[in-house]
């Protein structure tokens, strides 16, 4: 009797102390045991693009974004951020092989590494990249080539405004130079701008910029993916974030924008190598919403290598912030994206035989864990099982709950090689057709 006696008081402290710790404080905590119980990887079903651009983007998987790192950059007159220490600016450390090996074994197969580029120009005249921080690039991307990991390569802040604007009206603390502003340190500052005043230069830059990475990269196989920008639109405009149907400005950015990336294109073409390097095209914004009146490019060889590249945190209100208070996954936003998802299969990979890829997704943290689950698999077996596009997760390493829940997108420790909410990676993985791996939480989300 006794014996039972101590085994039921052991079982009852044993559940006392599961609830206790299933009864977190952290608002952060990810009870990642409770919530991914069975692995099961998803199969994708739609029908794909029998052509080269489509049978390569049905076998990537999922991905990881290397965000706020080889693309963070500093514009202003401040020393700070300039040359190599631009890659830790906006607080990330510096890029290891060992933090590369970590998304690898945790089960991602594809890493999009953003770069910005104007800022490591030597000179305007010539667009003449600076030798460092090519060579720091191209380490970087080494490390996941040597990991086996598909790598997506771009031009990230590039894109800027026509007129100077500031942050606040502040003239001390410079958000970005435009093209009528004063050149500052001896160095002016170069890059794209959606402005038929501004397009010869901007397609000089683009043209100058990605023959040089072209070059850099030529001898690459189909595990390096250009991507030729990232999010296009008219910078410090009334419309730089949404499009109204009857805005005239808005298409003629819109076609100037079909200039540019065709442009782009060729020069990538040009350079012995990458004659067929698969490359991936942004609409206006990366966005899902405006592709009706986009004129995809076209390219320069006969073969189908161009890929669609759309960037997603939808529905906004959820994804992102939009002032509300909105943290459920509701029925209506399961609705939202089986429209979304459906209608760019139709338009682009039905019709136009053109895949496409989600280049960033992500749900910020709200401190809502159970509906960001929910959201993870919606989102990314939707995407991948039911429409054939492989996702990649945004990561610019901020997970912890902030004041308008906008842009917690943070999900991988870089310093401790640990995965902030390990139910999240888990499920998206194997929505995405993708076996986990080695996935260890970190304390900052432990329960």
């Amino acid at each position: 009797m006794k014996k039972v006696f101590l085994l039921m008081v052991t079982v009852l402290l044993s559940a006392g102390m599961l609830y206790a710790k299933r009864s977190s404080q952290n608002k952060n905590a990810d009870f990642d045991d409770v919530r991914v119980k069975e692995k099961k990887v998803l199969k994708a079903k739609a029908k794909m693009p029998d052509n080269p651009a489509g049978k390569f983007v049905s076998h990537l998987g999922a991905g990881w974004n290397l965000g706020n790192t080889l693309d963070a950059f500093n514009d202003s007159d401040s020393a700070y951020g300039q040359g190599l220490e631009s890659e830790s600016c906006w607080g990330q450390p510096v890029t290891t092989v060992e933090m590369i090996s970590a998304v690898h074994k945790a089960g991602f197969n594809v890493i999009r590494i953003p770069v910005t580029w104007h800022n490591h120009i030597q000179d305007s005249s010539t667009m003449k990249i600076d030798k460092e921080w090519m060579a720091r690039v191209k380490e970087v991307v080494d490390y996941a080539i040597d990991e086996g990991m598909y790598v997506i390569l771009n031009t990230h802040h590039d894109n800027i405004s026509y007129e100077t604007s500031y942050w606040n009206g502040d003239k001390n603390n410079i958000r970005s130079y435009g093209y009528d502003a004063v050149a500052y340190g001896k160095r002016k500052i170069s890059g794209y701008c959606l402005d038929e005043r501004a397009k010869s230069e901007s397609i000089r830059f683009l043209t100058e910029v990605w023959k040089q990475i072209a070059l850099e990269f030529a001898e690459y196989d189909e595990h390096l993916i250009f991507e030729l920008m990232n999010e296009p639109r008219q910078v410090a405009r009334d419309h730089e974030w949404w499009m109204p149907s009857d805005c005239a400005e808005c298409k003629k950015a819109m076609a100037l924008l079909t200039e540019y990336e065709e442009a782009a294109l060729k020069a990538v073409r040009s350079v012995k190598g990458n004659e067929k390097r698969f490359v991936m095209i942004p609409g206006m914004q990366a966005s899902g919403e405006y592709l009706k009146d986009f004129k995809f490019p076209q390219d320069f060889i006969d073969e189908q290598r161009l890929i669609l590249s759309v960037h997603a945190y939808s529905p906004y209100g959820f994804a992102m912030y939009d002032g509300s208070d909105h943290r459920a996954f509701t029925s209506e936003d399961a609705s939202y994206l089986d429209s979304f998802f459906a209608s760019i299969y139709r338009d682009y990979v039905k019709e136009k035989k053109i895949p496409v890829i989600i280049g960033e997704m992500g749900a910020s943290n709200k401190g809502n864990l159970s509906a960001r689950l929910k959201w993870f698999e919606y989102f990314t077996a939707s995407a991948w099982k039911n429409y054939g596009m492989p996702c990649l997760l945004w990561d610019n390493g901020v997970y912890a709950i902030q004041e308008n829940g906008s842009e917690q997108h943070g999900y991988f420790s870089r310093k401790r090689l640990t995965w902030y909410f390990p139910s999240l990676i888990k499920k998206m993985l194997m929505c995405s057709g993708c076996m986990p791996g080695q996935i260890k939480q970190d304390f900052a989300t432990m329960p």
